[in-house]
């Protein structure tokens, strides 16, 4: 792995962590949220224009207004279906849960684009979340063999899951054991 690369994941594992302990600080006390269901929520639609469209509930569900504004920055129509789809059960789905059950803020909006950095093709695309409390955090996708890896929370310790989340999440529970 050539040096700017270890520098660049140095980087954004340091910056997850400062915010993670942030988050924590600031939260400290404060009662967990109800978990969200993205039953909902429909395949990104994007067009070919390279515009930034939120992800849009089916005919006849609505919104409700704590659950976060999620876009997908298509590129044009760089990001294909396979992935788009991948993106929402392993990536968006996981990080929205985690955050809504562990009580550390509310996301307000989390948006998925390309990675522009020499890293890309390993880590192809770049999330950044902003929270009601000020606190972004921004993380890198990475694609294995088996396509793009699941998001799992990097915690200082055990890490802290709802029952829901576990059984929700089996793919994720197991990659932190």
């Amino acid at each position: 792995m050539d040096l700017h690369l270890k520098y660049f994941i140095l980087g954004i594992l340091f910056t997850v962590f400062v915010s993670t302990i942030g988050i924590g600080i600031y939260l400290l006390g404060k009662s967990q949220t109800a978990g969200t269901s993205f039953s909902g929520l429909v395949q990104p639609t994007l067009s070919a224009q390279n515009q930034t469209q939120p992800l849009l509930p089916q005919a006849g569900a609505s919104q409700k207004p704590e659950e976060p504004k999620i876009y997908i920055e298509d590129g044009g129509g760089a990001i294909s279906e396979a992935d788009k789809d991948l993106i929402v059960k392993r990536v968006i789905g996981p990080f929205v849960d985690y955050y809504k059950d562990s009580g550390q803020g509310k996301i307000v909006t989390l948006t998925v684009s390309l990675n522009n950095q020499p890293s890309n093709v390993t880590y192809p695309y770049l999330v950044n979340a902003v929270f009601d409390t000020g606190v972004k955090i921004s993380f890198v996708i990475k694609r294995s063999e088996s396509g793009l890896d699941w998001w799992a929370p990097e915690c200082m310790g055990p890490c802290l899951l709802t029952d829901d989340f576990r059984a929700k999440y089996p793919e994720i529970v197991k990659i932190l054991e």
